[in-house]
């Protein structure tokens, strides 16, 4: 059985941050939208998801014996660890302090112990 990871996630300009629980069940990353019925497992609606170009199945968050990974699935606008553009698809491994950002939305992840 794979072992769960505690994340904080920041979102840049945000007071309150956001506490998750990661395992190998992937966490969807996304807006809401309630026309086509998408509801992601972390709605960034409320932070100007809409307006930062997040798209409504942007990214999944998955963990593998307590390292978290990050894919983007496919999203318009990119998925960023850092700065840097990942490719779609492709897992990618996320460390404490990495910065994401999802279009435009930037948040930092920290894992909790």
């Amino acid at each position: 059985m794979a072992n769960p990871a505690a994340l904080r996630l920041h979102v840049r300009g945000e007071p309150e941050a956001l506490d998750v629980v990661v395992d190998e069940t992937p966490l969807a990353l996304g807006r809401r939208d309630t026309d086509s019925g998408v509801e992601p497992g972390i709605d960034f609606g409320p932070y100007g998801a809409r307006r930062h170009g997040v798209s409504r199945h942007h990214a999944d968050l998955f963990s593998i014996d307590g390292a978290v990974y990050v894919e983007d699935l496919g999203s318009r606008n990119g998925t960023f660890v850092n700065g840097e553009r990942i490719a779609p698809y492709v897992e990618h491994r996320l460390f404490d302090g990495d910065w994401l950002r999802l279009g435009k939305l930037n948040l930092q992840v920290n894992y909790v112990d």
